[in-house]
């Protein structure tokens, strides 16, 4: 199941006009017009603009601090660094971020942030000691990429880019807990702290009044999700689920939610119909495929479920979260061999958007680690020192592999 993102520059006192920057320190010849953009990803440029000219201000001081560190850079840069910094802070959501790069096929090297362009795609790397977000996040994705501003909310955080059996699994474990906070492991904690998932809270709310009416029930649906993962609670997670089935009760992820709501309350077997039905309505998307799959699954079905999900991968090879449902019934069953190659087969076919390729990278550790919290998984990626899941350096993603293979095979 699955997908979170990037940004403009401008010569020095040019913001909402044509911008031109020579190739120079970094910096890709660029001309476009800010204001434009942000319309385009559903902005309205004036609304922000005071903001950010005066965090800007604020924001270039300190950096000229820091930039007399490095003489070799300009006053161009330090305001395009004052400038970037200050559009993160106000967009804290990377897909809109993203999406303005993308957009203006901007790609800078400043103070705390790297980028380099490659054929038709931008990447964006961000520093470390930027702890909002998170240590390092590479994203990367194609340049027109001008998606409704709710494909792909709060940093990946709709339905399709977390396993169904991710956040089933987090349902279970809260029905199961007597309390919830002993559920949120430390690493979780320390990955996110509390200040950050209230900004994404605010963030999502006012998303509600911002995108066009169609999308509510989507945001609705991201919010559930948010409760049920970041906060582990599940009773606002079933209103905001209601909430999305008002706005439109055939939004396949808000049924989804909801069958798995059902288990709880009326049992697998009527979840399970409900699945059926779903398909009926929705038709055999992935998250269909992935939700009777769970069910089956938990029913002590799992070569049913299995050969579902065979079926999944056929029709959809390059979603990654197919491939991971696939892989992870086949390791239950004990087929590491060929779990490890679809893994890898998988991430391979995967677009090299944010949702398929980061959050991909970060799924395939977890499925290796086999575990669920994603969260940790970051952590691991990060600790490990890897730059690429396919290779096998030293503390790469093969010698944890084989370590937990070999821990599994013992126990």
């Amino acid at each position: 199941m699955e997908h979170l993102l990037i940004l403009p520059t401008f010569v020095l006192g040019t913001l909402l006009g044509h911008f031109y920057l020579s190739n120079h320190d970094g910096i890709v010849v660029v001309e476009e017009s800010f204001s434009t953009n942000l319309e385009r990803v559903g902005h309205s440029s004036e609304s922000i603009m005071n903001d950010l000219e005066a965090r800007i201000d604020e924001i270039e001081e300190e950096t000229v601090v820091r930039s007399q560190l490095n003489p070799n850079r300009d006053k161009d840069n330090t305001y395009v660094a004052a400038l970037y910094r200050a559009i993160f802070e106000e967009f804290s959501d990377f897909e809109t971020v993203e999406k303005i790069v993308g957009l203006t096929g901007l790609a800078p090297n400043t103070y705390g942030f790297s980028a380099q362009f490659y054929n038709d795609r931008v990447t964006l790397g961000l520093s470390p000691y930027n702890r909002r977000f998170l240590n390092k996040v590479e994203v990367s994705g194609p340049l027109d990429n001008v998606d409704d501003l709710v494909d792909q909310l709060a940093e990946g955080l709709m339905l399709e880019n977390y396993p169904l059996t991710y956040v089933s699994a987090k349902l279970r474990e809260q029905v199961m807990a007597s309390n919830s906070s002993a559920m949120v492991s430390q690493s979780s904690k320390d990955a996110l702290e509390e200040d950050e998932t209230q900004q994404l809270t605010k963030r999502l709310e006012r998303l509600l009044f911002e995108v066009p009416s169609e999308h509510v029930d989507d945001i609705y649906v991201t919010m559930a999700l948010q409760e049920i993962i970041l906060h582990q609670n599940i009773d606002k997670a079933k209103d905001h689920v209601v909430s999305a089935l008002k706005r439109n009760e055939m939004n396949p992820s808000a049924r989804a939610l909801n069958a798995l709501f059902m288990v709880e309350r009326d049992g697998l077997d009527a979840a399970l119909t409900e699945a059926q039905a779903i398909a009926s309505d929705v038709g055999w998307q992935p998250s269909v495929y992935m939700l009777q799959a769970e069910l089956l699954d938990r029913l002590n079905k799992t070569p049913q479920a299995t050969k579902l999900m065979a079926d999944a991968y056929y029709w959809y090879p390059q979603d990654f979260s197919v491939g991971y449902e696939y892989a992870r019934l086949l390791m239950k069953q004990e087929n590491y061999v060929e779990a490890d190659k679809l893994l890898r087969e998988a991430l391979r076919l995967s677009p090299r958007g944010y949702r398929d390729h980061i959050s991909a990278k970060l799924r395939y550790v977890a499925s290796l680690l086999q575990g669920f919290d994603i969260l940790d998984a970051r952590a691991a990626y990060e600790r490990s020192g890897y730059d690429d899941v396919t290779s096998c350096n030293p503390l790469s993603v093969c010698d944890v592999k084989e370590r937990i293979l070999q821990s599994v095979r013992k126990g």
